[in-house]
């Protein structure tokens, strides 16, 4: 790309970090965002790049101001000073905005700076099939970030930074293939297998062959059709599993057995552009057995009004409130 080119780009890059940070960012500026950084690895780039000159910023005006000298007895502050410290605790304020913008971006309105800088990105919506070599291929489904490793040049396992994804490993590799997913790590040589990292809670389910789970100071083995799952506080027993369930992502469907609705929710904002937003604290409480298509989504509100009488609202940009 030409100097120009890239000088562009760049400049781009810092009317996104001054307008994330403004607060005044609109669901369609994020939406712009998302296609902006889509463009290309060197737009994303530009971002995250300018993003940390206004961490760099915002350390600066921290240091400054702990520096900045006591006020006089006098009670008057030189006016150089107290300019320049207004100007540093601004340039501060912008850089946290951003900073925290970037990395729990508001609805998921646009991509976080690890979403943006992942080996493989799955947006809103948006499931991808990756062949990572003859013997490895992933299914992705939606809001899903993976980072690959090596092991002496050869590829060795994967990250899941968050989301959910289906792995096939076939044999034939030097070492099992290893999938890590917060602190545990999940090895396979011949197996078929789903893995889910969402709200730090790992589930992992074996659905063909077999694999070994490892957390903490536990190691389990796992057969088809079972699951476990782990996070900060340890290990559940191993379960059964319902296959069909667990891979009905694949089939672009959602199936919920006996769910409370405030998990059904949770889980339909992954799939969709927005947000649906609870306001009944009550009736999130009702247990919903439903299949939905993640392309039908309106089919969901409609049978939330019917069944239960909710209040159903939409507004722009996707939000849909319920009460």
């Amino acid at each position: 790309m030409s100097q120009n080119g890239s000088d562009e780009i760049r400049q781009h890059a810092m009317d996104w970090v001054i307008r994330l940070a403004s607060g005044r960012a609109t669901v369609a500026d994020g939406e712009a965002f998302r296609r902006w950084c889509g463009q290309s690895a060197e737009h994303a780039r530009a971002f995250s790049e300018c993003r940390q000159n206004w961490l760099g910023m915002q350390q600066a005006a921290q240091r400054e101001a702990a520096a900045a000298p006591e006020p006089q007895h006098d009670n008057v502050t030189p006016i150089n000073t107290a300019r320049l410290t207004r100007r540093a605790l601004l340039g501060g304020a912008l850089a946290a905005s951003v900073g925290w913008l970037a990395v729990r971006p508001p609805l998921r309105l646009w991509p976080s700076v690890y979403d943006i800088s992942a080996d493989y990105h799955t947006d809103t919506g948006q499931q991808r099939e990756i062949a990572l070599s003859q013997q490895v291929q992933l299914h992705m489904n939606t809001q899903t970030s993976i980072d690959i490793y090596r092991r002496q040049g050869a590829l060795a396992g994967i990250t899941l930074q968050s989301g959910e994804t289906e792995v096939i490993a076939r044999p034939g590799g030097e070492y099992p293939f290893e999938v890590l997913a917060d602190n545990g790590r999940i090895q396979a040589t011949d197996a078929r297998f789903n893995v889910r990292y969402i709200d730090r809670a790992v589930c992992v389910t074996c659905l063909a062959g077999q694999l070994t789970v490892e957390h903490s100071d536990r190691s389990v083995r796992l057969l088809t059709n079972q699951q476990i799952s782990y996070d900060h506080n340890g290990m559940l027993p191993v379960a059964a599993a319902d296959a069909a369930q667990i891979t009905a992502w694949r089939r672009r469907m959602l199936v919920f057995n006996n769910t409370p609705l405030v998990q059904v929710i949770d889980e339909i904002n992954r799939y969709r552009a927005g947000k649906v937003i609870l306001m009944n604290s009550e009736l999130g409480k009702n247990l919903v057995q439903a299949q939905l298509s993640v392309d039908r989504f309106t089919d969901f509100t409609s049978l939330i009004q019917q069944v239960y009488g909710a209040n159903i609202r939409y507004l722009p940009g996707g939000v849909v409130l319920i009460s």
